[in-house]
């Protein structure tokens, strides 16, 4: 049984589901990781930890990079622009799911069902140069009271699923 991950520091990408559905308790990612790839961690449920951090230099979280993967709190860097789609999916409510996240600046692309079933998340603010944003993005995320974010041109239905209460649109 594997307990702790640590990878070499020469690796810049993590590839396409290489860990995934793994038991390991401990994950820790070498700073020169630019791109987490498809399924990389998608279904590691015995994490004992309750934050991911990721490298500094990361700039695209590929799809499904973390579904069905419990942790309570995650730091985006500034450097992240594209999360792809299901990327932080909780499928169904017995996981651990995220309290705290923060979406970096750079941001520009959100995928479908990105953060679907995070049902802890209680306030989002999305940052102003998103480009483009999938469907039911937050949809199941039953305890989401507040989001903030600009006019991007979707209709609010399709990007929450009717679960959140308050949302308010600020100016580009």
């Amino acid at each position: 049984n594997l307990k702790d991950i640590r990878f070499s520091e020469a690796l810049t990408e993590i590839p396409r589901g290489a860990l995934a559905e793994c038991g390991a308790a401990r994950l820790e990612l070498p700073a020169g990781i630019t791109r987490i790839g498809i399924q990389a961690f998608a279904g590691m449920q015995y994490l004992d930890q309750s934050e991911i951090d990721l490298p500094d230099g990361l700039t695209v979280i590929s799809d499904f990079a973390f579904f069905n993967t419990p942790f309570y709190a995650i730091s985006i860097p500034s450097g992240v622009t594209c999360i792809g789609d299901q990327a932080f999916r909780i499928d169904g409510y017995s996981s651990p799911q995220m309290i705290s996240f923060s979406f970096p600046e750079n941001l520009r692309c959100l995928g479908n069902k990105a953060f679907m079933g995070q049902g802890l998340m209680e306030e989002i603010t999305l940052p102003g140069g998103l480009e483009w944003m999938g469907e039911s993005v937050f949809c199941d995320c039953g305890s989401l009271v507040k989001a903030v974010l600009s006019e991007f041109g979707l209709p609010v239905v399709r990007i929450f699923c009717l679960t959140v209460k308050t949302v308010l649109h600020t100016p580009c």
